[in-house]
Parts: C-alpha cells; sequence; structure tokens
C-alpha cells in the first residue's frame, strides 16, 4: 500500500514537472509574440500622420491583429496549467498541514509522557537503578533512544514546516502571476478590439482605390513570375549540373586505373554542396536536422506576407499566392545566411532588387529585395554570414526580405525552417 502511494506521489511530481516545462514554452511564445507586437506598433505610429493609407500598413495591422489573438490563446493556455499548479500546490499544503500536525502531536504525546515520569529525569540514577550489569546497560540504551527519537521528531517537524512554507511561497507566487497573466490578456483583448476597428476604417478607405490596387497587383504578380522563373532555371542548371557531374565521375571509376581513382576521389572529398555527392547528400541531411531551427535570417523582423496561397485583404474574390515569405524590417537591415552552403548563382529581378541562391545540398535558401550584395557566385557562407543589404520600396517606404526554401523543384514554407 505504501509502495503504491509513494508511486502515485512520484508520477504526479513527474506530470507537474512536465506540465510546468510547458508552460514555460508557452510563456516563451508569448514573449516572442509580444516582441513581434512592439515592431508593429512601432511601424504603424511612425505611419500613423500619412493621410494616405497603404496595404502595407493594412497588412501590418493583420499581422499584428493575427500576433494578438495567437497571444490571448497562449495565455489562456498558461492560465489553465497555472491554475492547475495552484491546486497542486493547495493540495501539496493541505498533506503537508496535516503531516506537520500528526507529527506536532506525537512530539507532544511524547513530552507529556516524559514530564508524567518526570521522576525518572535524573539520567544518572535512572541508569544506576538497574539490578545488574545487563539491566543498567539496558536502562542507558533506553535513554540514548529516547533522546533519538526526539530530535528525529524535532528534525522532522522543523523539515516538514520548512516544506510547508516553500509550498506557500510558490503559491503566493504562482497566483500573483496568474493574476498578472490575467490582466494582461485583459490589456490585449482591449487593444485587439480596438485594431479591428482601425482595421474596418482602413479597409473602407482602401477599397475605394480597387482599380489602382488591381493594376499594383498585376505588376507584383509579374515581378513574382520572373522571380518564379529566375529561380526555377537556376534550380534546374544546378540539378543539371550535377546529375553530368556525377555520370562524368561515374565513367571516370569504371575506365580509370587505381591511382587515377584514388586522384579522382581525392579531388572529389574537396568541398561541394552541390546535390548527389557525398558532401552535397550529408549537407542535405544536416540541413533537414535543423528544420524549425534555423535562425531568422535579420536581426528584427516579422512576417508581413506568409507563405501560401491567401485571399487579397481589400479585393473581393481575388487569391494571392507567396512563394515564400515577406518580413519586414527595419531601414538598412542585413540579409544573413540561414544555413551554411555556397553562392550558386546572383540575379536580378525588376521591382524586386537583386536575388541570391544559396545551395545547401539540396536545399536552396533564396533572397530577394535586396539593394547591394556582400557575395559573389562561388562564395562559401557560413550561418550568419552577410549575404546584403535589404532595398527599401520608394512607394510605401517599406523595408523587407522575401525569402524562399526550395529542396530541388519543390517550394517549401519558410516558416516551418525557421525557430
Amino acid at each position: 500500500m505504501v509502495k503504491h502511494q509513494y508511486l502515485f506521489i512520484v508520477l504526479l511530481l513527474l506530470g507537474f514537472v512536465a506540465q510546468a516545462q510547458t508552460r514555460k514554452q508557452l510563456e516563451q511564445r508569448r514573449k516572442q509574440k509580444q516582441l513581434e507586437i512592439e515592431q508593429t506598433k512601432n511601424y504603424l505610429k511612425e505611419n500613423n500622420n500619412k493621410q494616405k493609407k497603404s496595404l502595407y500598413e493594412l497588412q501590418t495591422l493583420s499581422r499584428q491583429i493575427k500576433v494578438r489573438q495567437d497571444i490571448i490563446s497562449t495565455a489562456a493556455g498558461e492560465i489553465d496549467m497555472l491554475s492547475n499548479e495552484i491546486g497542486y500546490l493547495e493540495n501539496s499544503i493541505k498533506k503537508l498541514e496535516e503531516s506537520l500536525n500528526a507529527l506536532k502531536r506525537q512530539y507532544a504525546a511524547m513530552v507529556y509522557e516524559a514530564y508524567k515520569n518526570r521522576t525518572m529525569t535524573d539520567k544518572m540514577a535512572f541508569v544506576l537503578s538497574g539490578k545488574d550489569f545487563n539491566q543498567t546497560y539496558q536502562h542507558l540504551n533506553y535513554l540514548q533512544q529516547i533522546g533519538a527519537y526526539s530530535k528525529q521528531k524535532a528534525a522532522e517537524i522543523n523539515e516538514t514546516q520548512n516544506k510547508l512554507n516553500q509550498r506557500i511561497e510558490e503559491l503566493t507566487g504562482t497566483k500573483r502571476t496568474k493574476e498578472e497573466l490575467i490582466n494582461a490578456s485583459s490589456s490585449q483583448k482591449a487593444e485587439l478590439e480596438s485594431d479591428k476597428k482601425t482595421e474596418a476604417v482602413m479597409l473602407t478607405q482602401l477599397k475605394g482605390k480597387e482599380a489602382q490596387m488591381r493594376k499594383d497587383l498585376q505588376a507584383k504578380e509579374a515581378q513574382i513570375r520572373q522571380l518564379d522563373r529566375a529561380i526555377a532555371n537556376a534550380i534546374a542548371k544546378e540539378i543539371e549540373a550535377a546529375k553530368r557531374k556525377a555520370e562524368e565521375e561515374a565513367r571516370k571509376k569504371a575506365t580509370s586505373t587505381t591511382a587515377e581513382t584514388k586522384t579522382e576521389t581525392k579531388k572529389e572529398s574537396s568541398f561541394t554542396n552541390r546535390n548527389n555527392t557525398e558532401a552535397g547528400n550529408a549537407l542535405s541531411a544536416d540541413f533537414e536536422k535543423n528544420k524549425n531551427k534555423l535562425p531568422w535570417p535579420v536581426d528584427k523582423g516579422y512576417v508581413i506576407r506568409p507563405f501560401g496561397i491567401h485571399p487579397h485583404p481589400t479585393i473581393p474574390n481575388v487569391q494571392t499566392e507567396n512563394n515564400g515569405v515577406d518580413i519586414a524590417t527595419n531601414d538598412g537591415a542585413i540579409a544573413k545566411a540561414i544555413f551554411k552552403g555556397e553562392v550558386r548563382a546572383i540575379f536580378p529581378v525588376p521591382g524586386m532588387g537583386t536575388a541570391v541562391l544559396v545551395s545547401h545540398g539540396n536545399y536552396y535558401s533564396v533572397y530577394c529585395k535586396l539593394k547591394s550584395v556582400s557575395v559573389s557566385v562561388g562564395s562559401q557562407v557560413a550561418v550568419g554570414t552577410p549575404i546584403g543589404v535589404i532595398m527599401k520600396s520608394e512607394d510605401d517606404d517599406k523595408t523587407e526580405l522575401h525569402l524562399e526554401i526550395w529542396k530541388n523543384t519543390e517550394k517549401q514554407n519558410p516558416e516551418a525552417w525557421l525557430r
């Protein structure tokens, strides 16, 4: 029975620790989202005095609304977990109080018994009252046991009292955290409602410019198609070159002498990150291991337009497609490599500045909307290597990086790869 109770307590504690770890993860996520909110708020504040509202501001506000909703949802999860923690701590405090009271009763009973037998408090007299040596030894041993038991019970009382005080302190802190989180969540909800009202006003203003927006959208889609073709062509060339290289190496290995084979093997061992080579395959595997762990390509920023197909924010029945993500950042920001690799192509895209394609074995990362580039074709890059300075749009005074990730000819969602 005691064994089962012990096992239950251990499992309860393990569950509590796991829950606390999960809450820490939620807390970290919420704080990251709050940093993003600060960035979007700063941009909207800087552009608040503009009479002419842009689609970019609407997208920034829409992103802010989405992030606020995420913060509120995350906070709700934290609050639920805090409630569970409070319940656990209150139950733990109750058990400790019961244990402490039981120990105190035992100790009090022992003191009372000692008082009733106070005529025997003269320890020396009690010890010497033995009729023979064996009884004298038993009296001495008895006194020693009583003393040890008394110290043990006193130590148990002190230890239990300390645990109780610790749990009470934890409970107070957890209740305070929960209260602060509820207040912060209420504040976020109020700001969310305010953002939604502002969004509705902005939508009304921009819908009156539908004709111009359709024209702008067509121009942008043309730029995106051109970028898409350029990337696809560059990757196709890489794949074809790698295929020819592999075929050539296979032919040489089949026809060369042992000495030539050794020479060719030595050449092959030099670093290259094209696919279909041993080094390229290893690099691809390293890239895959870092899914959801890759660093952001900018020091500060937030996703203004996500990957995939989405309805246009103002033009009805129109959808837009994004092959990567657009990351809003500060003026003069530097685009940085998200993983080690080799620069395989640099090409201009009308209206979108310069694009740089970096090979990571079977994977490729593309950095677009650069006004200047700090690498060259053939350059080896490490994680965080500066790729170039991100351009600032003259139309809406925005600075954003367009990032794409491909696996051979298959487009990937960068947000699934970035940490």
